[in-house]
């Protein structure tokens, strides 16, 4: 029965794969900014709002009022925590920034007289060292790291915090490079942050709102409606409408997708790395947006100006069916555990859900982004009853079914 539902979601999705530019609004307060939109791995949906902190755990369908928080939420990033195995979400606002694992929520501590505009993960080994780093608006960088507890410290070598109108907007890391955004340029680090240098094309601009692709390219707008000003590719601009935009996203076909926030406007988007874009604005109903993200299963969700939060009717992402690498179950029937292999052609992220005969998770084997190769993960059924479970393997935006017979 799961098999043969998932078989019709993969017809239904080959089928109407460009034909998702239209968005419905989705139970969500009005007369709330939405700042921030994030989901972690396990897709749970993150709002930050003008009052507080929201969650879905059913795809946008309900939310819940998680947190108050007393401003603006600036930023939300999650990681699975290499050791932990858990997702780590961040929130930054107000001279503060928490970190929540799972679904218990943690303050980080306050940070006096400066407002954390963005965090980044940018160390996380096997001894549970974990390094942050953030940006920050008096337009500097600090780091912590966690195991040391020594607080936070800057590192704004090279950069121009002597000006207090200037403000750090963002930071990522890219192969194994820094990147962060300044109200009044692009400046990068090769030394984990002790010194940095200007990208000297952006000089004077506006930089904000990076993202990373599959094959880790750099996303990132300039803000304004200068010459300059528009979407970027790793330097490159590949979105030459003048418009003010404010927030791009990427599904994991590495289709892109960015926002304006002139009413009417919409959402553009471009499968083609930008030669060509469409406009999706059915359903916006002349909405600002503010905040775009696209979740693990395709679906675009845009936060807006006071009018609640709208998702795409479809997903973004095709679904097929593998068929060059199918995954090998190495014991069927099995009595306690067995093992699920499969090969992967490209880099990607992966999920591996299980399925009990009535179609809930029971299990998730995999949740991360893996390697291209061979790939091996176990299945523990010790603690589930005798029975019929079904995998659903997703990687490369693909999907792939199994059933397995549990014989205690």
């Amino acid at each position: 029965m799961i098999k043969k539902f998932i078989k019709l979601i993969i017809i239904y999705s080959i089928f109407f794969s460009n034909c998702y530019s239209q968005f419905h609004k989705i139970p969500f307060e009005n007369n709330l900014y939405i700042s921030a939109l994030a989901n972690d791995s396990l897709n749970v949906i993150l709002a930050g709002t003008s009052t507080g902190i929201y969650t879905s755990y059913n795809n946008g369908n309900n939310w819940n009022y998680w947190y108050y928080v007393n401003n603006y939420v600036n930023n939300i990033m999650s990681y699975i925590h290499r050791e932990i195995k858990k997702p780590i979400t961040y929130i930054c606002f107000n001279n503060s920034i928490w970190d929540i694992i799972g679904s218990g929520i943690q303050s980080y501590g306050k940070i006096d007289k400066i407002n954390p505009t963005s965090i980044y993960i940018f160390k996380d080994d096997i001894n549970n060292f974990v390094s942050a780093i953030g940006s920050v608006n008096t337009g500097g960088v600090l780091t912590m790291d966690y195991s040391l507890e020594i607080g936070w410290r800057s590192l704004n070598t090279g950069l121009p915090v002597e000006n207090d109108s200037i403000k750090a907007l963002d930071i990522i890391n890219k192969n194994d490079t820094l990147f962060v955004a300044l109200s009044n340029g692009l400046y990068y680090s090769v030394d984990e942050a002790e010194s940095w240098q200007p990208v000297s094309f952006f000089d004077g601009l506006e930089v904000d709102k990076f993202v990373l692709n599959t094959k880790n390219d750099l996303y990132f707008i300039v803000s304004g409606t200068q010459e300059k000003s528009g979407l970027y590719k790793n330097n490159i601009k590949i979105f030459d409408e003048v418009l003010p935009l404010s927030a791009v996203a990427i599904n994991r076909n590495d289709d892109v997708f960015v926002s304006s926030t002139i009413r009417g406007k919409g959402v553009f988007w471009t499968s083609d790395n930008g030669t060509e874009w469409q406009e999706m604005y059915d359903g916006l109903d002349s909405c600002e947006i503010t905040a775009l993200i696209c979740d693990l299963d395709g679906y675009i969700y845009a936060g807006t100006n006071d009018q609640g939060i709208y998702k795409s009717l479809k997903s973004t992402t095709k679904v097929e069916e593998i068929v060059k690498s199918k995954s090998i179950i190495t014991q069927n029937p099995f009595s306690e555990k067995t093992k699920i292999s499969f090969n992967l052609e490209n880099p990607s992220y992966t999920k591996i859900s299980v399925y009990n005969s009535l179609g809930y998770v029971v299990a998730v084997s995999a949740d991360e982004y893996l390697n291209d190769g061979r790939h091996e993960f176990t299945f523990d059924c010790s603690s589930l009853p005798s029975g019929t479970y079904y995998f659903v393997l997703q990687a490369n935006g693909n999907v792939e079914t199994g059933k397995m017979v549990l014989i205690k």
